[in-house]
């Protein structure tokens, strides 16, 4: 091939690359519709957020850029909706609909009810562990590790619940683990000073890990 071919070649192959990587970037998108329980998330930036949880338990976000004209979906919150749209993948860490049109929909015959703590857990939800650590001067388990895992877990009002209700990420942390109980190397007045007004919550947490 002649130099000058070569060279124009290149050219072309360097004014395509830009255009390449944009389309390699590019989350795929396309029209769909989907069926589920439609769940309004509040937030204090941007306000409220939308949340799809469909019968096998997938969830989508919602985007309403203007509020589809069909219905409110403030009014149906917690109901079972078909929603339709351009559905965007952006990875396999989030799924999004731009929603056009909103309308209630009939719940498929022996569907129960999803919420957004039911959710498996996905590529969206972080590893949680907690472990249960006890002073050294103290051997005493205040509470049991199944009692725990109530205390942390997604059902109403357990620390799973209120974060996945304030965070937007649905069972964010239905992956969690309680872990314990684990003695710690010193006694409770070495992490608790100054007539229990102070804790060294990073010795502590420190310490507990080391144990675990």
């Amino acid at each position: 091939m002649p130099s000058s071919s070569i060279t124009r070649a290149l050219r072309l192959l360097a004014a395509l690359a830009p255009l390449a990587w944009l389309l390699a970037a590019t989350p795929a998108a396309a029209q769909g519709t989907l069926r589920g329980w439609l769940h309004v998330v509040w937030d204090d930036d941007p306000g409220e957020r939308y949340w799809l949880v469909e019968p096998d338990g997938r969830a989508t976000e919602l985007l309403f850029p203007a509020r589809a004209a069909q219905a409110d979906p403030l009014r149906l919150d917690r109901s079972f909706v078909e929603v339709s749209g351009r559905l965007e993948t952006t990875g396999e860490r989030r799924r999004l609909l731009h929603a056009e049109a909103l309308r209630p929909s009939a719940v498929p015959g022996g569907a129960a009810p999803r919420t957004l703590q039911q959710v498996s857990p996905g590529p969206d939800d972080l590893p949680f562990i907690t472990l249960l650590c006890r002073y050294a001067d103290d051997p005493s388990t205040p509470s049991s590790a199944p009692q725990i895992a109530a205390m942390m877990g997604g059902g109403f009002p357990g620390v799973g619940h209120f974060y996945g209700e304030v965070s937007g990420i649905p069972g964010v942390m239905a992956a969690n683990v309680v872990s314990g109980w684990y003695d710690l190397p010193l006694i409770r007045s070495q992490y608790i000073t100054f007539n229990n007004t102070a804790t060294n919550t990073a010795l502590l947490a420190q310490h507990c890990a080391a144990a675990a």
